[in-house]
């Protein structure tokens, strides 16, 4: 199968915006990681520098949900989920659909920048006979906006994002499309967006396809950023059954034999079971290639929503539920269409998880630390650990977040995290997605962090610690500085103490501290200059004290003698 794309400049009147342009490879994240590395373990960090809402599609350029216009807002809100395109160190967001949002518009925002952009505008959409919707320009050219649950992911072989959906614009089901004969139809999808055609300015689908129910905007192109795998149209080697709705649905992404595979909880017929399948992508251009195999049966499992994860180490696919369920899990050990689920409830020795807030939560595992981490909003993030060996008995959950000014708070009347907590490769971090307007991004740094390999040479730390902010000295006297001081991937191999910018003295530890004497009179700014093993230096925060003049106190003095009177 050859698909050609065609790529041509465009302006938009109603909102220009520029697209921001990577190279496939290692995306240069030395901005992340700096304010992770002088993040506290254990504490969140908010690192957008603009807001999601900045990146809407104008009003006039989105699709009518009926008579009603409502903004992108609905697509962080809805059932939500992202992608992390760790080529580029890009959140790749999709979604809205069902009675919530009708525009496939696409989001992003860059980690090297840390700013949100649009990637594609809306698609028109048609309605076929039977009732549901696609683009203007067809099934193959683009879906139409659906909840994702916890079906984003990122492909990174194929430099792919997919998205299988779930409840689709305005059906509340999969994806369709309509069969030859024009009066009956079927499932399609799933859908592949390539990231390095993204343009803010383009259509999804092909020219012509854009909203156009207020002007035509001839200015505006098609991106062919989209592509239908539509892997219902072909027979699979080792397939036991199709996948047929993606509601609730989760999904783990796993690198094997050099391929991507994906493996997800789907339901394959009419009623609510979910079962576990594994999906490989062998070329980008052969879809008869791809393999799907079911690998875990619904068992005792739960049919509510919920995030999965894969545990390469385990080869453990575990998911969320509701409280009754709250924790499943797959052995691929034993990956067959007969590999029952298992149910356990995890014990929580603190008594203070909310069981009844597990099917909104979010779940990643780091390989980095071994962990799996959990959160369902606000300030709070919960490990998760299985027994060795892995049983259905003695999973455990204990709250490893520490108490920060920084942190993020619960969105209100949210449809749940599910797919908007992902670990990040790049950062050996994780991500949370906050707030349906202003899209704020928050990273965990989780305990036991380390810095992810062959990412360069990141600057060392320091800050004064003592005198303090404000201090009073005398003229004469001697003032003495200590400073704290390390690196995270080498060594600190020089403090430097600085009085008004101009350097006073050096020191080489393994202590950092200085005795600054012949101040003058008056306000004096001191900091220290941290140098690392690689020449990388770092400032403190300056500390202000105040050197005052000595007072000069005139004798005393009395008579003693002769007494007061004497003749």
């Amino acid at each position: 199968m050859k698909i050609s794309f065609r790529r041509s400049a465009c302006t938009i009147a109603a909102a220009i915006l520029l697209p921001v342009t990577h190279a496939q490879g290692s995306p240069d994240l030395s901005g992340l990681l700096s304010i992770l590395n002088s993040t506290p373990e254990g504490t969140w960090v908010q690192v957008n520098l603009n807001s999601y809402s900045e990146a809407w599609t104008p009003a006039e350029l989105r699709p009518l949900y009926l008579t009603s216009n409502p903004d992108p807002s609905k697509i962080t809100y809805a059932w939500p989920s992202f992608a992390w395109d760790s080529n580029r160190g890009d959140l790749i967001l999709y979604g809205g659909g069902h009675a919530n949002y009708s525009g496939n518009d696409v989001y992003r925002w860059h980690g090297t920048t840390r700013k949100w952009e649009r990637a594609a505008l809306p698609s028109e959409l048609l309605l076929n006979p039977p009732g549901f919707y696609t683009p203007i320009d067809g099934p193959d050219a683009g879906p139409p906006s659906s909840h994702t649950y916890d079906n984003s992911l990122f492909l990174p072989i194929i430099d792919r994002f997919i998205v299988f959906g779930g409840a689709a614009f305005n059906t509340g089901g999969p994806y369709n499309r309509m069969n030859p004969d024009g009066v009956t139809y079927r499932n399609t999808g799933p859908y592949l967006f390539d990231p390095s055609k993204a343009d803010p300015n383009k259509v999804g689908g092909t020219t012509g396809s854009h909203v156009k129910r207020v002007a035509p905007h001839p200015e505006i192109v098609g991106g062919n950023m989209w592509t239908n795998r539509d892997y219902r149209a072909y027979t699979f080697t080792g397939s036991t059954l199709i996948p047929n709705s993606h509601i609730n649905g989760v999904t783990a992404y796993a690198q094997e034999n050099g391929k991507d595979v994906v493996y997800f909880g789907a339901r394959p017929g009419q009623g609510t079971d979910q079962h576990l399948f594994k999906y490989t992508i062998s070329s980008l251009t052969d879809v008869t290639q791809d393999k799907l195999e079911k690998v875990g049966r619904f068992w005792n499992g739960p049919s509510d929503q919920g995030a999965g994860t894969y545990d390469p180490t385990r080869k453990l696919f575990v998911r969320t539920g509701p409280a009754t369920q709250p924790i499943t899990y797959w052995d691929l050990n034993n990956a067959s269409p007969s590999n029952n689920d298992v149910v356990t409830v995890p014990v929580d020795a603190s008594g203070t998880f909310d069981f009844n807030q597990m099917r909104m939560t979010g779940i990643d595992y780091d390989p980095t630390t071994d962990q799996y981490l959990i959160w369902y909003g606000g300030p709070d993030v919960w490990r998760l650990t299985p027994p060795t060996p892995v049983t259905s008995t003695g999973w455990k959950l204990d709250k490893v977040s520490k108490t920060s000014s920084a942190a993020p708070t619960i969105d209100a009347d949210s449809r749940g995290i599910l797919g908007k907590w992902k670990f990040i490769p790049n950062l050996n971090a994780f991500l949370g997605l906050q707030d349906f307007v202003n899209g704020n991004i928050w990273l965990f740094k989780p305990v036991g962090w380390k810095l992810p390999t062959g990412t360069g040479n990141l600057p060392p730390t320091v800050s004064l610690t003592s005198p303090s902010a404000g201090a009073s000295f005398a003229v004469g006297s001697i003032v003495s500085v200590t400073a704290t001081a390390s690196d995270s991937d080498g060594s600190v191999t020089q403090v430097a103490f600085y009085v008004d910018g101009g350097i006073a003295t050096t020191s080489s530890g393994p202590t950092y501290t200085a005795n600054l004497s012949g101040l003058t009179a008056g306000t004096h700014s001191l900091t220290a200059v941290a140098t690392d093993n690689a020449g990388a230096t770092t400032t403190s925060a300056a500390v202000s004290i105040t050197v005052t003049s000595a007072t000069n106190t005139p004798p005393t003095v009395s008579l003693t003698s002769p007494a007061a009177g004497a003749s």
